[in-house]
């Protein structure tokens, strides 16, 4: 897996039951990254990195894309949730 994405997936929780809606993950990952290098991370190449490092892709309850294995760090901040 690239560096970047490695280090970004080790900071988040992991566990066989976590999940995380594809969209989601792929918005924070870039948002953790530095500008000059966003525009090489489309959702397509994140999913397919995880994909070759064993994260399987499923749907969640209503139909949409989701990360198994994975899930994101989450905080309380002015009493929302946030992506840590």
């Amino acid at each position: 897996m690239n560096p970047l994405l490695d280090r970004f997936v080790t900071s988040c929780p992991r566990s066989p039951a976590a999940s995380c809606n594809v969209r989601q993950f792929v918005a924070a990952f870039r948002a953790a990254i530095a500008p000059a290098d966003r525009r090489a991370w489309s959702r397509t190449r994140v999913v397919a990195e995880l994909s070759r490092a064993g994260y399987a892709i499923g749907a969640d309850r209503h139909g949409r894309a989701c990360i198994v294995g994975v899930g994101l760090a989450l905080t309380v901040r002015d009493g929302r949730l946030a992506i840590a």
